[in-house]
């Protein structure tokens, strides 16, 4: 599990950099990949502690949140000093990164309904429409369990994350923007 969550973290890290030269307008550079997969074996799994931690004293959520995910983006890009780079970028709009979270809850709220909703009515409609009747059919409501709502939830996270991401990225783009233009 940790190996899938490095993995997992060292790509989204590659995705948010190229995400951030494409913005840029800049050409890639290569990624140091020992480097990002050195960041995320080190701040991941801290993650793992500090943003459910961070929730239950609400006030440092929104910028653990935003700490985390640009940590890694700027392990990516090559930056001399990413936590530094990532703490700075964390506390740029507090405001905007709280309606940001609140948002994306509440999109996420709604897809997790969805998504269920679609779990659980899907076999009855296939029993409706074209007279299949599985077990699945046949359990109605029952289908309703700790599982199906485990893979609601694990579907809900595949789309909220990259959206997470992007925006971040943007977050730091414009942050980074108003860095050079003061100097």
């Amino acid at each position: 599990m940790t190996g899938l969550l490095v993995w997992k973290s060292v790509w989204q890290a590659i995705f948010e950099a190229r995400l951030y030269w494409q913005l840029s307008l800049s050409h890639p550079r290569r990624v140091n990949i020992v480097r990002v997969v050195a960041m995320q074996c080190a701040l991941q799994p801290l993650s793992l502690l500090a943003i459910p931690a961070a929730l239950v004293l609400t006030i440092p959520f929104a910028w653990t949140v935003a700490f985390f995910r640009n940590a890694g983006l700027f392990a990516a890009l090559g930056e001399a000093d990413p936590i530094a780079a990532a703490r700075r970028q964390a506390g740029l709009w507090s405001r905007q990164n709280w309606y940001l979270l609140g948002l994306a809850s509440f999109a996420a709220l709604l897809l997790f309904a969805n998504i269920l909703i679609s779990i659980v009515l899907l076999p009855q409609l296939g029993r409706s429409f074209l007279g299949i009747e599985g077990e699945f059919a046949r359990l109605g409501f029952g289908l309703v369990n700790l599982t199906t709502l485990a893979v609601a939830a694990s579907i809900t996270w595949l789309f909220i994350d990259p959206l997470l991401d992007a925006v971040y990225v943007l977050r730091c783009f414009h942050g980074e923007s108003l860095a050079t233009v003061k100097t």
